[in-house]
């Protein structure tokens, strides 16, 4: 059964001041082990954001120097974008002192990141009621080449919201939320030009619109295949062709009515999809569930008295599956929650005790809301603590005892959002010298009783006694979802 991670000391250390006031601190927690958190990150594996009022990080991506580039919210109204070195150090040559806090618009936040190859950053989020992208220069200077001053924001409904994206190989830029209209919401795929003008000849003036014959329907994660064509997760699961049309050869007429809040898929089409129950299924690029995966085609997470969503997938360099989320006991508290599954489906049981680690990373609450995959197999994973009134935004990064091929294979899923290619050398991990700061931070709540981890077919987790919920989650709620499982409340997404 797995252990749950709980640091046996913490204290704030303090990495760096900005003019503006924001300073970077992190907390101290143990690592050992294959799942454990990386010591020669930050100071033993966590990096959290401070002095930025109310924040979490939604998205994290691999920078192809090595650096890791995080996305979220700030404050009252900023999207949050901050650039840590590999050591979990802040980068002082990007926005002040490595930290980029900014509003596009009333309610600004950004659900996740990518990387451009001329290194230009883009984000992508919500504001006011619309959807956005925004560029970046490498230093944090708005790129005002890019739609107006820097900013791409459209309205196809009211409100609209952009959850994740992705960078094809010719530069154009997909992205993957919902719109709303007063009767309902619809799954939202839109294309872009390089320089952020709508892409008119995909779907209808840029765009495909679906409510996918229900009355809500939202749109989560994508994952983009060498061929053009693109896949999205959300209420269901999509294909389209490059033009943005349903493609008409996967699932039925294009759509597999399964709920997804993660996906990321290999070149030849297959998909592995993680959803807000803790489960784990691979389709065939036809869109039928694979038999051969897992235990018939799937696994579930379960922990007693305890829901389990996931809201992030990867594949590491040898092919194993990443899957990050949260765990929720019936008293309401949250652990950041990081699973590991062989290439065939099931558990890894060499990372945590039983292929499952929970972390409640010196807080009450906390969540993992997206993970990016570094070359050398660590697990860079951009989360949050703290409750409603108090969220802070933290990057986390866990070693799970990957040794890195010669020539490994990374999905192109994650190599267009800015993850490096896979030949880059594995990272160097100094370590920090860093000055204590005087106040120390909370101290790491009590162990619970050691929980029990099943395996089975079914997607959906076991429900506890008494449903737990989230909060804070960076999932929208979907009232599709299956009952009994966790349904995040507003808002999110962040992939590779």
């Amino acid at each position: 059964m797995p252990r749950p991670f709980l640091p046996p000391l913490a204290r704030l250390t303090v990495l760096a001041a900005g003019a503006c006031g924001i300073a970077l601190f992190v907390l101290q927690v143990a690592s050992a082990a294959p799942g454990d958190l990386d010591s020669s990150f930050g100071q033993r594996g966590v990096v959290a954001l401070a002095g930025l009022g109310w924040s979490e990080a939604n998205a994290v991506a691999i920078l192809p120097n090595g650096e890791l580039l995080v996305a979220g919210r700030a404050g009252e109204g900023n999207l949050l974008i901050a650039r840590l070195r590999p050591d979990g150090q802040p980068d002082p040559t990007f926005g002040q002192n490595g930290i980029l806090s900014r509003s596009v618009g009333s309610g600004s936040v950004a659900y996740d990141a990518a990387v451009q190859a001329d290194g230009a950053i883009l984000v992508a989020g919500s504001a006011g009621d619309d959807a956005f992208i925004a560029r970046f220069h490498p230093n944090g200077d708005p790129d005002l080449s890019f739609g107006d001053a820097g900013v791409v924001r459209r309205r196809w409904g009211s409100p609209a919201r952009a959850k994740r994206l992705a960078v094809q190989p010719d530069g154009k830029i997909v992205m993957v939320g919902d719109s709303s209209e007063a009767t309902g919401s619809q799954v939202l795929v839109a294309r872009f030009l390089p320089n952020g003008a709508p892409d008119v000849a995909f779907g209808t003036d840029g765009a495909f619109q679906s409510a996918l014959g229900r009355q809500f329907a939202y749109g989560f994660d994508l994952a983009l295949l060498p061929d053009g064509r693109i896949v999205a997760a959300g209420s269901a699961i999509v294909r389209l062709t490059p033009t943005g049309t349903l493609d008409l050869a996967f699932g039925q007429n294009g759509v597999v009515a399964e709920p997804a809040s993660g996906i990321v898929a290999q070149p030849d089409g297959t998909a592995i999809v993680v959803n807000s129950g803790g489960g784990v299924r691979r389709l065939t690029p036809a869109g039928v569930v694979d038999q051969q995966f897992g235990n018939g085609g799937g696994v579930t997470a379960t922990l007693p008295g305890t829901a389990i969503s996931f809201q992030d997938v990867a594949f590491e360099p040898d092919g194993r599956i990443v899957a990050v989320g949260f765990a929720v006991e019936r008293s309401g508290r949250s652990s950041a929650l990081l699973a590991a599954l062989t290439p065939a489906g099931m558990f890894d049981t060499k990372v945590g005790s039983s292929g499952i680690v929970t972390h409640g990373l010196g807080a009450a609450s906390a969540n993992a809301n997206g993970v990016a995959i570094q070359p050398d197999g660590k697990a860079a994973v951009a989360a949050a603590i703290g409750g409603a009134a108090d969220r802070q935004a933290v990057v986390v990064r866990f070693d799970l005892g990957v040794t890195p091929a010669t020539t490994p294979t990374l999905p192109a899923s994650q190599q267009a959002t800015g993850t490096p290619s896979s030949t880059a050398p594995p990272l160097p991990s100094p370590t920090p010298t860093l000055m204590v700061a005087a106040t120390p931070s909370p101290t790491a709540p009590a162990p619970s009783a050691a929980p029990s981890f099943t395996a089975s077919a079914s997607p959906t987790a076991a429900a506890a006694t008494a449903t737990p919920t989230a909060t804070g989650s960076p999932r929208a709620a979907d009232p599709t979802a299956t009952p009994g499982t966790v349904s995040p409340t507003p808002p999110r997404r962040a992939a590779p």
